[in-house]
């Protein structure tokens, strides 16, 4: 019976505490029965710390399953599509807004427009549409070669106008991020997320976003088509390399030079020489073709001579003799170099992935080398404020560089851990100074500083976790996009247009409506682009050429470039109070007038 009693009495105790404590109660008769407590009032300890066990068990498998390379591979893909499409959406606007209330110009906009649309209409590269700093033959090749603007024109058989060529440009250079993915994964494999923040530094480059919401330029697709050209050179896929490198040299005549630099690799670093050096001097030849015949030919012109030259006047008064000056008088180049807007320009330059690629793959620079030079022997502002075309080639391979140098930095977080410790800094000293040249005749501070540099990188390494050092690594990569998006504000300031069509636009689309479509026309520099499709189109002041004169003039006496503002008023009002012309219509700032035929007999 005690063991009967004993196995009855403890049954409850090991199910419910509140059964067992009233069947003890019962049996000894010392505690009266004690009602359950209401269900509200029990502490909710148990089902707390259940729903925290299983929060925390959700977040470990989560975390798990992003720990996996395919599930990180799988993330990094779809948020870099995620930001190619917000990037494509965003600046599309942004260039829209800009020409539909009237902020896009003449130059590259309107001219643009009227080359291809004459190029669709068996004209090839003609263009009246000519600015004041340009008086040669009508065509575009006595300025430019640019001949893919043949298989670009047609595009406008989808649609003819210049939103097709702001949408494309946008499409091409947010797409430019899939070969920045695809070569960050070729030399990265077993880090996918770093692919975001590199991804970023392409998105984000200030150059980038300028040449992409300033008009239309097809030196800009040069940009992505030279990243492209580089990932197919380095997974050795020459047909694409060359498919792409032969698009990038066709967007202006002086990219051959950039693509016969990336055949010099291919012939002594990936040891196709041949190959790599016939591609070097198709290309080369090409550029050099382009500037000895094919802009001397069609320009025709000794009076004109070269258009752009100008900017370089403080060099020599042409090519051969400024290369003769700069040879000899060297001090020259750091003569025009030396202002503080040029030299923040290469400083910004500099930090573009937060001077990763500067440090760690300074050589992948060197093919954009040639830009940079034509930039900062300049004396034009918009060639070195990191905002224009003038950056296509550079954005590119500032990017490669970046990628280069991260993947550097990676691999020897990977790989290197064992080898940095071994080669402690005064086995590195005596490697270098057994060299004859030039190392023994460095100054003793470069050595102290090597030392520092080299020991304290070899210390790191061996104390820092891969994957922390790659997280500071993106956290640098997307502090340098933010500051060099940041310090660039005021000159992207300058394209942003009201993001809204108001009545004002309203007004100047109706009275742009009144001229026929095929009238020839004289625009002032913000209301060209809306009138560029038509076969005489001039820039004002500019209105006339031989026995053609425009049939009717429209200008915005509030938006002329100040360079001919005061030209371009007077000239208006000349020809108006003159009864050259006669005013019809007018909308705010805009005066439309047409051209008075006097009455015959």
């Amino acid at each position: 019976m005690p063991a009967t009693r004993a196995q009855h009495t403890s049954a409850p105790v090991i199910g419910n505490p509140a059964i067992a404590h009233q069947a003890a109660a019962s049996t000894t008769g010392a505690i009266p029965p004690v009602a359950p407590a209401p269900e509200a009032a029990r502490p909710p300890t148990r089902a707390v710390g259940q729903q925290v066990q299983s929060e925390g068990s959700a977040l470990s498998i989560l975390w798990k399953r992003l720990s996996t390379h395919q599930a990180q591979l799988r993330l990094a893909w779809g948020l870099t599509i995620l930001c190619i499409v917000v990037y494509i959406a965003l600046i599309s606007l942004w260039s829209l807004f800009r020409y539909w209330t009237f902020h896009a110009t003449a130059y590259d906009l309107g001219n643009m427009d009227q080359v291809f649309w004459n190029t669709l209409h068996g004209r090839f590269f003609e263009f009246t549409n000519r600015g004041w700093d340009y008086y040669g033959p009508p065509t575009r090749l006595a300025i430019h070669v640019e001949p893919i603007i043949l298989p670009l024109s047609l595009l406008y058989l989808i649609h003819s106008g210049p939103e097709t060529l702001l949408i494309f440009q946008s499409v091409a250079l947010g797409l430019g991020a899939i070969p920045v993915f695809l070569l960050t994964r070729h030399w990265m494999p077993r880090w996918p997320l770093m692919c975001l923040p590199l991804v970023a530094t392409y998105l984000l480059a200030p150059g980038l976003i300028g040449e992409n919401v300033f008009d239309f330029h097809p030196v800009a697709l040069a940009t992505p088509l030279l990243i492209a050209a580089v990932l197919a050179m380095e997974k050795q896929r020459y047909g694409w390399f060359l498919l792409a490198g032969g698009l990038a040299a066709m967007t202006k005549e002086d990219v051959g030079f950039t693509v016969a630099m990336l055949g010099i690799y291919i012939a002594f670093w990936q040891h196709r020489r041949w190959f790599g050096l016939l591609v070097a001097a198709f290309f080369a030849g090409w550029s050099i073709f382009c500037f000895l015949v094919i802009i001397p030919h069609f320009l025709d012109s000794p009076q004109v001579g070269n258009n752009y030259w100008e900017r370089y006047a403080g060099l020599g008064n042409t090519p051969g003799e400024a290369i003769i000056h700069l040879l000899t008088q060297p001090w020259l180049v750091a003569v025009v170099i030396l202002n503080a807007d040029k030299v923040r320009y290469i400083w910004h330059l500099a930090l573009t992935g937060g001077m990763i690629g500067l440090l760690f793959a300074p050589l992948a620079i060197f093919p954009a080398l040639p830009e940079l030079s034509i930039n900062i022997l300049s004396d034009q502002a918009a060639q070195y404020s990191g905002v224009y075309q003038y950056n296509s080639i550079l954005v590119a391979f500032l990017t490669i560089a970046v990628i280069k140098g991260t993947a550097i930095i990676a691999r020897h977080l990977e790989r290197d851990r064992e080898g940095w410790a071994a080669l402690n800094h005064f086995g590195r000293i005596r490697l270098l100074l057994r060299k004859r040249f030039p190392w023994r005749w460095m100054p003793l501070w470069f050595w102290w500083i090597a030392l520092k540099i080299g020991g304290g990188w070899a210390w790191l390494v061996q104390r820092i976790s891969p994957r922390v050092a790659m997280a500071v690594v993106a956290l640098i990569l997307l502090a340098a996009a933010g500051y060099n998006l940041l310090a660039a504000k005021d000159a992207l300031g300058s394209f942003v247009p009201p993001f809204s069509i108001g009545t004002r636009e309203e007004r100047i689309n109706r009275l742009l409506e009144m001229i026929p479509p095929d009238a020839s026309v004289s625009a002032s520099d913000t209301l060209n682009p809306h009138l560029s499709e038509r076969q005489d189109l001039f820039l004002f002041p500019d209105y006339a050429r031989g026995d053609d004169i425009a049939q009717y003039i429209v200008i915005d006496v509030n938006y002329l470039p100040p360079e001919v503002r005061a030209t371009a008023i007077a000239t208006f009002d000349f020809l108006t109070q003159h009864g050259v012309y006669r005013i019809i219509a007018r909308a705010d700032s805009v005066y439309l007038a047409k051209l008075q035929v006097p009455e015959s007999g």
